[in-house]
């Protein structure tokens, strides 16, 4: 009887496994709609602008801007700290979603792609929508570990899956996070929300450079 048991449980724990990833996929997914939407709201009441990505001497960014923070429903900076988020609000397969307490951190969840906006100065607010000639094919935000992002290839340097994912990568190094069965999900510049697996964004600049044609 026992052996029938553990014959069972072994069966049935791989499909449990995979039935939590995709759960936790999914809530993934609802909260970057979130973020989408905030971001097309921000967009709207400010002549067009994204949410800014760095900006210099100000320091702002995306995840500690109280004006986008108050499209989110997320508090204020005083209340959470620079870059921290409820964690109800961070990928719940993330480093950062793991955090002791009510708060966690957004650079160990998500991350803003920001190809062609390092000029060395850092004082480019942004992208501009009038810039982005395919909102619905360029992304902006990711799954990631660093709140901006250059560590794209999955199998070099930096990158998620050759340094053996979530706990070994270290954060700050721009690491993409393939958290999702080798895949990401992103946010669009329409809003919407869609996965990708790295062998896209390997072979596929075009998605992770906002401004190409």
């Amino acid at each position: 009887m026992i052996a029938i048991i553990a014959i069972l449980a072994a069966m049935l724990l791989p499909a449990l496994s995979k039935a939590r990833d995709k759960a936790r996929s999914i809530s993934c997914t609802s909260i970057m709609k979130q973020m989408g939407t905030a971001s097309v709201m921000y967009t709207g009441d400010n002549h067009d602008w994204w949410p800014p990505v760095n900006t210099l001497p100000d320091n702002w960014t995306w995840c500690n801007m109280d004006a986008y923070r108050s499209y989110l429903g997320v508090p204020l900076v005083a209340v959470t700290g620079n870059y921290n988020f409820p964690k109800n609000m961070l990928c719940p397969n993330s480093r950062g979603s793991r955090a002791s307490g009510t708060w966690g951190s957004i650079t160990l969840s998500y991350g803003v792609c920001y190809s062609g906006l390092n000029t060395g100065t850092w004082v480019a607010p942004g992208f501009h929508l009038t810039e982005i000639t395919r909102p619905s094919e360029r992304l902006s935000y990711t799954d990631s570990l660093d709140r901006l992002l250059w560590s794209w290839n999955a199998l070099s340097g930096n990158g998620y899956i050759i340094l053996g994912g979530e706990d070994l990568v270290p954060a700050g190094k721009g690491t993409v996070a393939y958290r999702h069965n080798d895949c990401i999900n992103a946010v669009f510049f329409d809003g919407h929300v869609e996965p990708l697996h790295y062998r896209r964004l390997l072979t596929d600049s075009a998605v992770r450079t906002p401004r190409a044609k």
